[in-house]
């Protein structure tokens, strides 16, 4: 056999030997690409189904702090007007101690398992509310259920504008987070500065109605 016949006889074979390695190539190739495509489609699916889960316990927190604003809202009639003609009503969780105490339950029940759910903004603006009926419970707790109405009459805005400004904070989750997948910021301290806190309460009806309340 000559030199000839060999190199013809190895570049047949290498003819043959190509396609078969580039088809194996392109074979492994592929099996690398769709590995690579799974893999982050998976990736991309676990982060969706992380967010989805994630909005979904901050929508319950909210609708949660909410039930805590209709609570504040709820109104009872003393069946009598005033002046103007106007229902005389005040807040329903200051019927009698039992009403104030169930309330205080619901609020904390509420409050303590979705903190970590909400905006900073929104939990400052619980804590004052706590701090708010903090100082109320001082001044009631020796009073007679009798006179809770009456006292609750007094404050009847303070609870309003309570209910308002913790609707307003959750709200804002809905209208404004939620359509954008907006994270929410829990960082910062979860107080407001002592010096807002103290004025915010002295400006309340219950901290300028005090002397009257403590009398009654």
């Amino acid at each position: 056999m000559t030199i000839y016949e060999d190199n013809s006889s190895q570049l047949e074979s290498l003819k043959v030997l190509i396609p078969a390695i580039s088809g194996l190539a392109g074979v492994m190739l592929g099996i690398i690409i769709t590995t690579i495509s799974n893999w982050k489609l998976r990736t991309k699916e676990t982060k969706l189904r992380l967010i989805e889960k994630t909005f979904d316990r901050r929508i319950t927190a909210h609708e949660d702090i909410l039930q805590i604003s209709e609570l504040l809202r709820t109104t009872i009639s003393t069946n009598s007007v005033d002046k103007g003609h106007n229902l005389i009503t005040f807040p329903g969780i200051l019927q009698n101690h039992e009403m104030y105490d169930n309330f205080l339950v619901k609020f904390y029940e509420l409050t303590n398992r979705n903190t970590h759910w909400i905006s900073i903004e929104l939990f400052r603006e619980i804590n004052f509310i706590q701090d708010y009926f903090a100082s109320l419970t001082i001044q009631i707790k020796d009073k007679d259920d009798k006179v809770l109405p009456e006292i609750a009459i007094i404050i009847k805005q303070d609870i309003i504008d309570l209910a308002s400004n913790l609707e307003k904070l959750a709200l804002m989750f809905f209208t404004e987070d939620l359509p954008k997948l907006k994270n929410l910021s829990n960082s910062g301290w979860h107080k407001y500065d002592l010096k807002i806190t103290e004025k915010r309460l002295m400006d309340c009806l219950l901290g300028k109605n005090l002397t009257i309340i403590q009398k009654m």
